[in-house]
């Protein structure tokens, strides 16, 4: 192909924002834990079961989403699951409890299963050998803006609306991930 796919600046950008996504739902409860805390009487090793819950389900979904891209193809399975990571964030506003709070961070989990592979994939496609890896690395650098997001600014509106209304801004956010997605990701170059 050429250097230069058509729409695959856009490939990039998605995926660096899907990736970020996944990013920042990895590393929010930090930003908010005392809140959580406080407000759903979680203790440091319910927070770290959250954590793990979001782990355990990312783990688990790297064979179905590998099965999911065969038969569907990334963009119908990525949208899909960013979706489901919408959820994961309406959830977790609306998590009555501690243990509530915790399946919404596993459903969190299913919600990102895809974004690791689904760069290595389609980058893989898009662009071959030597260049896949700078692309990758450009993929990782600006998916980190994720891991900035999760911190200071969930801070801020946690303090300032709550976090509950943070993460239905993450909710919405999530939404338009999707719908971008859905959009933008062209299962193969030619597709």
């Amino acid at each position: 192909g050429s250097m230069h796919p058509p729409g695959g600046l856009r490939l990039l950008l998605t995926l660096a924002l899907v990736t970020a996504l996944s990013q920042f739902l990895r590393s929010v409860t930090g930003a908010i834990a005392p809140e959580l805390m406080r407000d759903l009487s979680m203790t440091p090793e319910m927070l770290g079961a959250g954590s793990g819950a979001f782990f355990a389900a990312l783990a688990a979904m790297q064979i179905p989403v590998g099965i999911a891209f065969d038969r569907w193809g990334a963009r119908k399975t990525v949208s899909a699951l960013t979706l489901v990571a919408a959820l994961s964030c309406l959830g977790m506003a609306a998590a009555a409890n501690g243990p509530q709070f915790v399946a919404a961070r596993a459903v969190a989990g299913v919600g990102c299963g895809a974004s690791f592979m689904a760069s290595v994939l389609l980058v893989g496609r898009w662009y071959a050998g030597r260049r896949m890896t700078s692309v990758m690395s450009w993929v990782f650098a600006i998916s980190y803006i994720g891991v900035l997001a999760a911190a200071a600014p969930i801070a801020w509106a946690s303090e300032t609306v709550g976090w509950r209304p943070a993460f239905l801004i993450a909710a919405g956010a999530s939404l338009v991930i999707a719908l971008f997605a859905f959009m933008s990701i062209r299962d193969r170059p030619e597709g």
